[in-house]
């Protein structure tokens, strides 16, 4: 039954093609590049990051110094220390350790979170100003570049979208 019905939807598919010539010719087709826009905003994007968790990531990186200064000590102290001491050194070692990884999982998440958003916010911004040249350009369909299996690159309109969001684009 489902081959039957997949059999009539690809001849309906065809049959709709091969109507479609007459009709095609008015149509107004372009293409966007999206990896190319989003890799000339990728840096913004990760400066922005940067100095937001700047804190953080110092917090972290001394955090991890100190286990480093930690784990030196218990090494090299080993043969002198008491085992109470050994046993305190140990304890303290695993505690911020510990701390250290939920700080860094957590810092990791915020990040990869918040840099989610930032992407969120530019392909909104693209997507406004795809819509602003298309009406502009009489542009009745506009697809990303990677959808195509091949097109003429004089239906690329990623220059004019790049130019236009120079203007418009707030990270």
């Amino acid at each position: 039954m489902m081959k039957k019905f997949a059999k009539l939807l690809l001849v309906g598919l065809i049959a709709g093609f091969l109507a479609l010539p007459g009709y095609a010719a008015d149509v107004k087709i372009g293409f966007i590049d999206g990896n190319e826009i989003i890799k000339k905003y990728q840096p913004a994007i990760d400066e922005k990051l940067k100095k937001e968790f700047k804190d953080r990531e110092s917090n972290i990186v001394a955090m991890q110094e100190d286990l480093k200064k930690l784990d030196e000590k218990l090494r090299r102290d080993n043969a002198i220390l008491s085992a109470s001491e050994l046993k305190n050194l140990q304890l303290d070692f695993q505690t911020k350790e510990r701390e250290f990884q939920r700080q860094g999982s957590a810092f990791n998440e915020d990040i990869t979170m918040r840099g989610n958003q930032e992407l969120q916010s530019l392909v909104q911004q693209v997507q406004a100003v795809v819509k602003d040249v298309a009406k502009a350009n009489n542009y009745e369909i506009v697809l990303q570049r990677g959808t195509a299996v091949y097109f003429d690159d004089k239906y690329d309109i990623t220059a004019t979208v790049l130019k236009q969001l120079d203007t418009k684009v707030k990270l």
